[in-house]
């Protein structure tokens, strides 16, 4: 039995709660994936979440970008909204675009947050930045520095990979400041991504090639691999578990413990012409797995989301692809686990809203259910058909969305919106007598088609 809502309606409150799942829509709008507003998510030390956005400055003169950070308590509560522009009010003028381009961000032991990303401004170009607030969001510090393409805070020693020129990756040590404090060359590696485990052993992917390097650079083990993971995380062996086409298990000798092919991953690739892209690795605190990402339709729109749980022996616990009345998103950006759920974080690009959504442990908006998470395909159906001038397109409820038309040739010939409809009419006057095919991509599921016949 599903678990009704519980509505608390609060002045300037955008959370419903229900039990332990709450459901907080985030004070800015996003357009689609691609638009780059969502940049990063974390848990904070204190049990709560920080968004990191990069936001549009609607009253600049020019496009000027802002980084935004927003903190939220365990409760999905907002505590504080901050923007900074770091100074910037002057844009290149080949592009009419300045100002904060954030990439990531850390919470240092300290609670202080360290953010990474480039800022654009008048003619010196992508400025490799450095910024460094308290846990209320106050600016500390400020600095252009050379460019990290990744940052970790390992026993409360911080750390930044630099790479030089595409040959030679630099592994740097940084205070809580930021300045640097010491650098070691990573035998061998040419990798603008690296984990830190807490033994500070060393794992990179580069070329062909897994290795382990030492904390001061030195190459320890080499395996090779036809691998291509976009994601890393430690494991009770010593060794690192990887997600990308694939997730695989090494031990800390890089031999293969077990591995998931992509068959296996995402079974629903073989039957539709969907595809997933690769978001986020999380180690459980049991040393599970929780995969998560967006699926992409055959013309690469995301439609929707994926999150899978798998033991820590490779065996499947849950997960799929979800449908909207559990995680309303058509992109995934960030998931994090809490002690009694998992807190997602994505957008909409229908409803240009970003959300932070908690679930059960489960992976579900209810404790205990059977319930198969798969995909939900739009129902609807049209007439007349065939069709000589105007067709109609009629779902079961009003709904919001997009309607194309496909001719013989595979060619999309026309894409309409629609807006909390039912209904949805087609002039079809213009085209040429044939096969059709009618696409529906709707908030309420994936895309779904239909053949017509224009006379």
């Amino acid at each position: 039995m599903k678990i009704r809502y519980l509505i608390s309606l609060l002045f300037f409150s955008t959370t419903f709660l229900s039990a332990q799942i709450w459901t907080t829509e985030v004070p800015y709008k996003t357009t689609s994936e691609d638009d780059g507003v969502i940049r990063d998510f974390i848990k904070t030390n204190d049990d709560g979440f920080l968004v990191l956005l990069r936001i549009k400055d609607s009253t600049a003169t020019f496009n000027k970008f802002q980084q935004t950070m927003i903190k939220y308590n365990a409760s999905g509560e907002l505590e504080w909204n901050r923007s900074y522009d770091l100074g910037i009010n002057v844009p290149n003028p080949f592009t009419n675009t300045g100002g904060v381009f954030p990439k990531n961000i850390i919470q240092l032991a300290n609670d202080n947050y360290l953010i990474s990303g480039i800022t654009i401004r008048d003619t010196t170009g992508n400025n490799p930045y450095l910024f460094i607030t308290n846990s209320l969001g106050d600016s500390l510090s400020f600095q252009t520095t050379e460019t990290y393409y990744d940052i970790q805070q390992i026993n409360d020693r911080i750390w930044g990979l630099k790479n030089e020129n595409f040959q030679q990756s630099i592994l740097s040590e940084l205070d809580e400041m930021g300045n640097l404090v010491g650098e070691s060359i990573l035998e061998n590696a040419n990798t603008l991504s690296v984990l830190i485990d807490i033994d500070e052993n060393v794992f990179t992917k580069s070329g062909n090639l897994y290795r382990k390097n030492s904390i001061t650079g030195e190459v320890e083990i080499e395996q090779l691999t036809d691998n291509k993971p976009n994601f890393f995380t430690s494991n009770e062996f010593g060794g690192f578990t990887a997600f990308g086409d694939e997730l695989t298990k090494l031990d800390a000798d890089l031999n293969v413990v077990w591995d998931l092919e992509y068959e296996a991953l995402f079974p629903w690739t073989a039957s539709l012409f969907f595809s997933p892209t690769y978001e986020g690795l999380i180690r459980t605190q049991s040393n599970d797995y929780i995969i998560f990402g967006s699926v992409s339709d055959d013309n690469n729109n995301s439609i929707g989301v994926y999150l899978y749980k798998y033991s820590k022996d490779g065996d499947f616990i849950w997960g799929g692809v979800y449908p909207f009345d559990i995680l309303p998103y058509n992109y995934l950006k960030g998931a994090v686990e809490v002690e009694d759920g998992i807190v997602t974080l994505g957008g909409n690009r229908f409803t240009n809203k970003i959300k932070l959504i908690k679930l059960y442990p489960n992976g579900l908006d209810v404790p205990t259910s059977t319930t198969e998470i798969a995909f939900k395909k739009p129902n609807f159906h049209v007439f007349p058909n065939p069709v000589s001038d105007q067709l109609t397109v009629e779902f079961p409820e009003a709904i919001s969305g997009k309607i194309q038309m496909i001719n013989a040739q595979g060619k999309v010939i026309t894409t309409e919106d629609f807006s909390f409809s039912e209904t949805h009419r087609m002039s079809l006057l213009d085209y040429p007598a044939g096969l059709y095919v009618v696409k529906a991509m709707t908030e309420q599921g994936v895309a779904n088609s239909q053949t017509v016949l224009r006379k």
